[in-house]
């Protein structure tokens, strides 16, 4: 079952500096493989910042769930902006916009 404080979107970045965004709990399934998730290649944080986790149930499918109710907003930000520049997007942050939300900085 999947954690109901979780705000979505959610993002995901696995260690090479790839980001999948996830708008709701249907969409988790979606290009994640078990391996993945058995060799714990994800890291991830909701809207809010605060880090989220993905697990397999007893049937082996995908959930989410909240790991800490810490904000870690500098923690995605860093890595919207490595996964930027892996794929070679330009991302919306300059000093005056440090306000944007997560999902505004990766996608305006």
């Amino acid at each position: 079952m999947n954690d109901p404080q979780i705000e979505y979107p959610v993002y995901l970045v696995d260690r090479g500096n790839w980001m999948i965004v996830i708008s709701n709990q249907t969409e988790i399934i979606c290009g994640i493989e078990s391996i993945d998730i058995e060799d714990d290649e994800y890291l991830g944080w909701d809207s809010n910042g605060r880090k989220v986790g993905l697990y397999l149930d007893s049937g082996r499918h995908i959930g989410i769930k909240l790991i800490s109710h810490d904000c870690y907003i500098h923690e995605l930000i860093t890595a919207i902006l490595a996964f930027a520049k892996t794929a070679k997007k330009k991302v919306a942050f300059t000093p005056s916009k440090e306000n944007l939300s997560p999902y505004e900085l990766l996608w305006r």
